[in-house]
């Protein structure tokens, strides 16, 4: 519901001013050739100004949704370089669980962390049973995630690559912090 007023506010503020900058232009053309600032603005009538009503609405419209379509499809990962990952713990970030994942450095044994290694899974996890979350694109450049065993969903703005990224820099907070209590 907020999601919808918000649009709406905003879509009112750009209808209002496009139609406002259009009178603004019919009336200086106007009083540049006639000398006049309301003569062209007379002679318009009401269903030519429900036309521009209506065509700045669109026009917003489309903004709008070539504005969310670019925020939301931002990062892709072609490839993970590092292929021989172990999970060495889990958080929680934005509603859903996500695994902290290590590589596995001169062997299996444990290792001094390094931070800069320090990746989270791009498929998060249910956080009522931990199974693997479905992504598909919702309405309105949204998406949403869905556990195909509990039938747990959230709608997103972002897509899991780009709220992995958010989770990660919460991991590295977090593992950065027990460091320095041990240390």
């Amino acid at each position: 519901m907020k999601f919808i007023k918000g649009v709406l506010q905003s879509v009112f503020i750009q209808v209002l001013s496009t139609v406002f900058i259009t009178i603004l232009g019919i009336g200086t053309s106007s009083a540049i050739n006639t000398g006049n600032f309301f003569n062209y603005l007379s002679g318009i009538s009401i269903q030519i100004w429900i036309l521009i009503f209506i065509f700045s609405i669109v026009i917003v419209f489309i903004a709008k949704l070539i504005s969310i379509n670019r925020e939301n499809s931002v990062y892709y990962p072609i490839m993970n370089v590092i292929t021989d990952e172990r999970e060495v713990g889990r958080i929680s970030h934005d509603g859903v669980t996500w695994r902290v994942m290590y590589p596995r450095i001169g062997g299996y044994g444990d290792e001094k962390i390094t931070l800069s290694y320090v990746t989270v899974d791009y498929d998060p996890l249910c956080p009522k049973c931990h199974t693997e979350l479905i992504e598909k694109k919702a309405v309105i450049g949204r998406f949403r995630w869905k556990c195909p065993n509990c039938r747990f969903s959230k709608i997103k703005l972002k897509n899991r690559h780009m709220v992995a990224l958010e989770a990660k820099k919460v991991a590295r907070m977090k593992i950065e912090k027990q460091l320095k209590k041990s240390t």
